[in-house]
């Protein structure tokens, strides 16, 4: 690849910029389709917890992708330093840092908001009820910022490099020993919290089986497919990450001769994927943001009474397979079972039912 005084071929060049902005337009387009439907129901869907989640995940969405149209797609066209090498690049750069910090934080959240539901229902409403779900929210963002402001005061700055179409942290050859070690956390954290997130959706998975097993029934069609949904997105989602981290970590130790581009594109495509992987999952598994989308496309009347109803005050379709396991579970296993779930799980009541 180009050193930093030289700009790198314009075969190079038009092949990052151009993949980088289609790959973001279609992330652009998908999240903004399906957040516009979203807000169209959203006096109905406001009161509801995962929803709300929802929303903040979609921010952290649109931020990645800013990042890209600003920093990312600019510097890989034009090949020089647009934006110099000091205060303006680190802050532009560093919010790319902060975003995917926010949506790695915030997948983790809503992990643990799935697990709670299930075995923790005590938990679930002291973190995620009322007042106390905002803040929990919140909470992804805050540790988002303390990274970014740690990562720059250390002598760890995040920087877009234009030669070689990729982020990294620009470290000084000499850090304090707590910069060493927090680099070494952040390095490590990039690894274990996708297996965490994996561990939790097994977990889940566990759960709903054993109580399905239980009853001693044989499973239909709908709760097989449901419980294989759930580990598919889960592998999806903490795969991604994990990749992404592994990536990021092991680009800067490589060469020209190396495949440094070829690798420095899959990394960013895996950073526009991860900015696109929720909204689509979301259509795909949750019947309430599928309906809002298809709403949207033909009008209310074009929808079947077959579908669950978005102003439904009577049962909550608050769900989504992987994010919130109950979408089509509690429509077709808990319907059934709900009284026995409730005695030991009255978080997932309050839940379905408002």
């Amino acid at each position: 690849m180009a050193s930093n005084g030289t700009i790198p071929p314009l075969a190079k060049r038009l092949g990052a910029g151009i993949s980088y902005s289609v790959l973001s337009l279609i992330s652009l387009a998908v999240n903004i389709f399906v957040l516009v439907a979203m807000s169209r129901k959203r006096n109905s869907l406001k009161n509801h917890p995962f929803y709300a989640i929802v929303w903040y995940l979609f921010v952290g969405d649109l931020g990645l992708l800013l990042c890209q149209f600003v920093v990312a797609i600019p510097l890989s066209f034009a090949g020089e330093p647009l934006y110099g090498d000091g205060a303006l690049l680190i802050t532009l750069a560093s919010l790319d840092t902060f975003f995917y910090n926010v949506l790695f934080n915030m997948s983790f959240l809503i992990a643990l908001n799935r697990l709670c539901i299930f075995l923790l229902p005590r938990l679930h409403g002291v973190f995620f009820e009322g007042w106390h779900l905002h803040v929990s929210c919140l909470v992804p963002w805050v540790l988002a910022g303390i990274w970014v402001v740690t990562t720059t005061v250390i002598g760890c700055p995040k920087v877009f490099r234009h030669d070689g179409f990729y982020y990294m942290y620009r470290c000084q050859e000499e850090i304090s020993g707590f910069g060493q070690v927090f680099m070494t956390i952040i390095q490590h954290q990039g690894y274990v919290c996708p297996a965490l997130i994996l561990i939790m959706y097994v977990v889940i998975f566990w759960y709903i089986r054993r109580q399905r097993q239980s009853k001693l029934s044989t499973p239909s069609t709908d709760e097989l497919a449901t419980e294989r949904n759930l580990l598919i997105q889960a592998i999806l989602i903490s795969l991604s990450l994990e990749i992404e981290s592994l990536l990021f970590n092991f680009l800067p130790q490589l060469t020209p001769d190396m495949g440094l581009y070829l690798v420095s594109l899959l990394l960013d495509y895996l950073l526009i994927f991860i900015t696109i992987v929720n909204p689509v999952i979301l259509y795909i598994f949750n019947p309430i943001i599928r309906l809002c989308v298809r709403s949207m496309i033909w009008g209310e009347r074009q929808t079947t009474s077959k579908q669950p109803r978005a102003d439904d005050t009577e049962f909550a379709y608050t769900n989504y397979v992987i994010y919130e396991v109950s979408d089509d579970y509690g429509n077709h296993y808990n319907g059934r079972h709900n009284s026995e779930l409730s005695k030991h799980n009255p978080a997932l009541d309050r839940e379905m039912v408002y």
